[in-house]
Parts: C-alpha cells; structure tokens; sequence
C-alpha cells in the first residue's frame, strides 16, 4: 500500500514547488525500491524533491549527483557535500555507491 500511495504522489500532476518524503523506503520491499528511484527521478522533472534516507539499499538506485550528504562537523555544525564533488572516480570503479556509504566513504557516520 506504501508503494502505491508513494507511485500516485510522485506521478500526481498536481505536484507543489517543493516534495519532501521522509525515509520512503520504510516497509518496501528492497526489490521496489529501484522502481522507487526512477519514479523519484521522473518527479524531479516537475517538482524539487528532497528525500531523507538512511538506506544504503535506496543509495544503491541514485547516481552520485543526486546524493547530498549531510554531515556534523566538530563544533556541531551541519556540512553538506555533494556525492559527485567527493572524488569518488576511482572508488565507483570497483565499489557501489551504497558500498561506499555503508563503509563509510561518504561520509554521513555518527
């Protein structure tokens, strides 16, 4: 039902300016979730769409320029980094992007 509600929001035509979705993932199947990306990605076109996402498996389906990371610097200050800015060339040629966060190359860590 969650991916059904998700599919007729993101293919709404009467999208606002601005979508925001907290962890959509949540209670789908793993296996949906690539269907999930290229329905964030269509949306994209008509809307501004910011995901909150701590999963790796959703990371899997997004290209590096379509991640920030969100990160906490020493003094307590939010850092942002682009996935596509991290220098990742060399490291995509032999890891996933959701490899690379889960082992904590990209950042976003406590």
């Amino acid at each position: 039902m969650r991916f059904l509600w998700l599919t007729t929001l993101l293919l709404s035509p009467g999208l606002t300016a601005l979508t925001l979705l907290d962890e959509p993932e949540v209670s789908l199947h793993p296996e949906l979730l690539s269907l999930l990306a290229d329905q964030l990605r269509e949306a994209s076109q008509r809307t501004q769409i910011i995901v909150a996402t701590h999963s790796d498996t959703l990371i899997r389906f997004l290209e590096p320029a379509e991640v920030v990371i969100l990160d906490r610097d020493d003094e307590g200050m939010t850092q942002l980094h682009r996935a596509d800015e991290l220098d990742l060339g060399q490291w995509l040629q032999d890891y996933s992007l959701d490899e690379l966060w889960r082992n904590g190359r990209l950042g976003a860590r406590a």
